[in-house]
């Protein structure tokens, strides 16, 4: 095929080519950024892409140009949208629950979610409301055309008047509500009427614990209790606390919870015989699945103990322990198996309780491991070379842990902390504690005015106080 002579379409340089339909040359293009016109080298080949911007600063000025004015379909205030999709402005809406007409902040997800009642008490009373203009009744069970519309499908389905005259499902049904109320008939109980359904939160933790061939149930009671999860194989309970849920505060649905409620579910498990974990937003959710996880079982005589630097030591917690990394490490012990750091266990100056010589801070495995005799081979090394410890404190995290690792350890536990407060956005977080340290107080002043408190201003940004379940604070004395 003969060649043709072209002339780019982008640059305007002559070339020759066999494709009819070609309109670029192969050499390097640029292109004038949309904003300053800067040139900006062209990447790809396909020239119908619009151009892109030079810089940082220009993509912003080219999103924000492209943000047309927006009419709040809440107040109907005009706004600049700090996305395409949006269409309810940045300040706070107020609005009248429809059934008491008590003043309700109307958040965004309460719009779209077209929720205008201000609790669970008044949108079951809106629910009776619309039941009863569109029934006549309560409840649509109670209107005869429903009624009999229902049977017509059930006879259709199952070839009978309602599903629970098939054997198969009434027995099934039978162990459901066995496990779940403590009776084969509690669907005709309140409890059921009003049980609500899994929470995909909850579906999405307990698919990825039966990834691991954990056999998962939902929903199990003890005594007037309902735990989110359960491992029969390792007796555990798993609760999922979401911030929005579980804070001390309170939301659109629910009264504020107890500061005890987490400790009080946790103690409720452990005197039954069972472990319980609590999952919080701030929880890393890959890290909380290693704690299930027991791929590889290595006995700590075929590893090698050594002390691990401190670049490598933060690497590995960072990666594999609940909370991280911490500062002050002065002491760092480390199991590596076929020269890989499986386990680490640290030790720096006492934190909290200034009495003791050292404080154990960290003792953390990679993930999949378990290291039999790890912890007690680390710890015994730490007291033989450091025989000037006389006194080491640790603390144990009870909304995960139950402290059995320390008490091989021969550390005896001397007391339990108080649940705290965790101020929690989403997957962030910040202690009480560190409130003044990160100036909160000046902070307060300077936006809002003397007599603010610290608690006002964390709402006023979003978080919500979330209590944990306290920590277990072990002790070793050297005799």
């Amino acid at each position: 095929m003969p060649k043709l002579i072209k002339y780019c379409k982008c640059c305007g340089k002559q070339f020759e080519t066999v494709n009819p339909q070609k309109l670029f040359c192969d050499g390097v293009h640029y292109l004038p950024c949309p904003v300053c016109g800067k040139p900006v080298l062209k990447k790809g080949r396909d020239f119908t892409q619009a151009p892109t911007c030079c810089s940082p600063e220009c993509t912003k000025i080219k999103h924000d140009m492209n943000l047309h004015e927006k009419t709040c379909v809440i107040c109907g205030d005009k706004f600049k949208p700090k996305s395409g999709v949006a269409t309810i402005c940045e300040k706070e809406h107020h609005g009248n629950c429809v059934i008491c007409g008590k003043d309700i902040i109307i958040t965004k997800k309460m719009w779209h979610d077209g929720i205008d009642t201000c609790s669970r008490k008044c949108a079951k009373e809106k629910l009776r409301r619309f039941y009863q203009v569109k029934y006549g009744v309560d409840h649509p069970m109670q209107n005869s055309k429903v009624q009999e519309h229902h049977r017509q499908a059930m006879l259709e389905k199952y070839g009978a008047e309602h599903a629970l005259q098939v054997p198969d499902i009434l027995e099934s049904a039978y162990q459901t509500n066995l496990r779940k109320f403590g009776t084969k008939y509690a669907c005709v109980r309140e409890e059921c009427r009003q049980y609500v359904p899994i929470p995909n939160s909850n579906k999405r933790y307990g698919k990825l614990l039966e990834n691991l061939n954990f056999e998962v149930e939902y929903e199990v009671r003890i005594d007037s209790r309902i735990f989110d999860l359960y491992l029969p194989e390792c007796k555990t309970f798993i609760e999922i606390d979401p911030t929005y849920t579980h804070n001390s505060w309170g939301n659109h649905w629910d009264e504020p919870l107890d500061p005890d409620y987490h400790r009080n579910k946790s103690n409720l498990a452990i005197d039954k015989g069972y472990r319980c974990v609590h999952v919080f937003d701030w929880d890393a959710t890959e890290k909380i699945i290693d704690l299930f996880r027991t791929d590889n079982r290595i006995g700590a005589r075929k590893c090698e103990l050594k002390e691990v630097p401190l670049t490598e030591c933060n690497k590995f917690l960072n990666e594999y322990h609940l909370q991280g990394r911490v500062y002050k490490q002065v002491y760092r012990l480390g199991l590596y198996y076929n020269n890989e750091l499986i386990q680490v266990m640290t030790f720096g100056t006492p934190r909290y309780d200034k009495k003791h010589d050292i404080e154990l801070l960290r003792l953390c495995s990679k993930r999949g491991y378990v290291v039999i005799g790890g912890a007690e081979k680390l710890f015994k090394h730490a007291l033989d070379d450091n025989p000037s410890w006389k006194s080491i404190i640790s603390y144990c995290d009870l909304a995960k842990f139950s402290g059995e690792v320390y008490s091989r350890l021969n550390m005896k536990r001397v007391r339990t902390t108080p649940p705290q407060i965790v101020w929690s956005k989403g997957a962030d977080k910040v202690t009480s504690t560190l409130l003044r340290q990160r100036g909160y107080d000046q902070l307060f002043n300077a936006n809002y005015g003397k007599g603010t408190s610290n608690e006002e201003l964390m709402l006023e940004h979003g978080w919500l106080p979330v209590y944990d379940c306290g920590q277990a604070v072990y002790v070793y004395e050297r005799s």
